[in-house]
């Protein structure tokens, strides 16, 4: 993800990196979304982000994330025109 981040810097400002351990269970993620969808990286949405469809959202105790690469790409590619993941 860092390789998008930084050929993006557009996207950097909307977000907190918060960075758990490779251990798991990952007890951050697994409180807010569950002990299935502690994969890294997920990227939670705050309640004002933009929503956009076909971009593999999920919703897990009122929170909306995005819980791999691919979708996480795709879902950049919506918000600042960044370009599609390979294969989407």
């Amino acid at each position: 993800m860092w390789g998008i981040i930084n050929y993006f810097p557009i996207i950097r400002p909307s977000l907190e990196i918060i960075y758990v351990s490779i251990d798991k269970p990952r007890k951050k993620l697994v409180d807010m979304i569950g002990h299935e969808n502690q994969n890294c990286p997920t990227l939670i949405l705050n309640d004002k982000s933009p929503i956009y469809e076909n971009c593999g959202l999920l919703s897990v105790n009122e929170y909306n994330f995005f819980n791999n690469v691919r979708d996480i790409g795709l879902y950049y590619s919506h918000r600042f025109k960044t370009s599609y993941p390979r294969g989407a």
